[in-house]
This record gives structure tokens, C-alpha cells and sequence, in this order.
């Protein structure tokens, strides 16, 4: 890395290029969800899928709760107890990754 990139750490540009979201635990109650989620880097996270309320939120690295909704589609799914993937994206430092986790409601 030269000086003249902008960058002196020369491991800075490497570690930017690794961000990661894993999906660690779901708790489903009667309209929500908390989704715990492991997070590489700050950024931002999206949570979606079929019967849920899309949800973006700012975070930062490290082990975060979110709470997602259920539409009304959801909570028919949940009396039903239907599968649903659920789908969670991380934009940070100009990278997008993904995870995702199917449950049963």
C-alpha cells in the first residue's frame, strides 16, 4: 500500500473486503421476531422475506437484536405454522453479503 493511495495501514483495504452476517438465533412470538445476528463490520442491514415487514437498520460490528414484524400474511402463516426464509443483507464498505435462514413460524 503507498501513501499516495490515501491508506497507510496496509491491511485496511484487505479487512474491508471481509465483511460477514450470520444469523445466530431466531425467537418468534405471536406478531414479531427477534432475529440475533453476528455482524463483521458496521453498516447497514436489511431483514426480509415472505409475511414479514421489511426491516433496515444502521449497526455496528459485533452480536445485535433486531425485531422484525409480521404482516397479516405472516401471522396467517404463523396459525398455520408455515416455513419462511428469511433473508438478511449487510452493505458495509461498499460490499454487499448475505445470509439466510429458513424457520418455522
Amino acid at each position: 500500500m503507498r501513501p499516495e493511495d490515501g491508506c497507510l495501514d496496509p491491511d485496511a483495504k484487505a479487512s474491508a473486503g471481509k465483511a460477514s452476517v450470520t444469523i445466530v438465533k431466531v425467537k418468534i412470538s405471536s406478531n414479531s421476531f427477534v432475529v440475533t445476528l453476528d455482524i463483521s463490520q458496521a453498516g447497514t442491514v436489511t431483514i426480509s422475506g415472505r409475511g414479514l415487514k421489511t426491516t433496515a437498520t444502521r449497526v455496528g460490528a459485533g452480536t445485535h437484536r433486531i425485531k422484525v414484524m409480521l404482516t397479516e400474511a405472516g401471522r396467517s402463516e404463523r396459525k398455520h405454522h408455515k416455513k419462511v426464509k428469511i433473508t438478511v443483507q449487510l452493505k458495509a464498505a461498499g460490499k454487499t453479503v448475505s445470509g439466510s435462514k429458513t424457520v418455522k413460524l
